[in-house]
C-alpha cells in the first residue's frame, strides 16, 4: 500500500476531502488518517483520558500554560510558520460549501467536544 502522501500529493483540497470521506478503501495501514482527534483521546467509556489537550492553533500559549502549571522548563521550537496561509485571510474562504459540509459532518465530535465553530 502506498503511503498516504503518495496517494494524495496530486489531489486538490476538495479531491482530498472526497478521497478521505470514501470509506470503500483503506487509506493507510491502520487507516489512521480517518480518525478524529477524539478517537485518540477518548476511552471506551466515552471519557477524555488525557489531562491536557494542546491546540495547534495556539500551541505556543498552550505550552506556556503547561510549563507554568507543571513547573516545566520547555524549549519551544521557533514560531516559524511553514506553508502558512496569507495573514488576515479567513479560513472559510478556502472551503467550498460542499467542503465545509464534509468537514462539519466528518469532525462533528471534535467540533463539539473542543468548542470549535465551523
Amino acid at each position: 500500500m502506498a503511503l498516504e502522501h503518495e496517494q494524495i500529493k496530486s489531489l486538490t483540497f476538495s479531491e482530498y476531502l472526497a478521497w478521505l470521506n470514501d470509506g470503500a478503501i483503506l487509506k493507510s495501514k491502520n487507516d489512521y488518517c480517518r480518525k478524529n482527534i477524539s478517537d485518540w483521546l477518548i476511552n471506551d467509556s466515552g471519557k477524555v483520558c488525557v489531562d491536557e489537550v494542546l491546540r495547534q492553533e495556539q500551541l505556543s500559549m498552550d505550552l506556556d500554560s503547561l510549563a507554568r502549571k507543571y513547573n516545566l522548563k520547555l524549549r519551544k521550537p521557533k514560531e516559524e510558520r511553514i506553508n502558512a496561509s496569507r495573514v488576515g485571510t479567513n479560513y472559510r474562504a478556502f472551503y467550498s460549501d460542499s467542503d465545509a459540509e464534509l468537514i462539519k459532518n466528518r469532525h462533528s465530535q471534535d467540533i463539539e467536544r473542543f468548542g470549535y465553530v465551523f
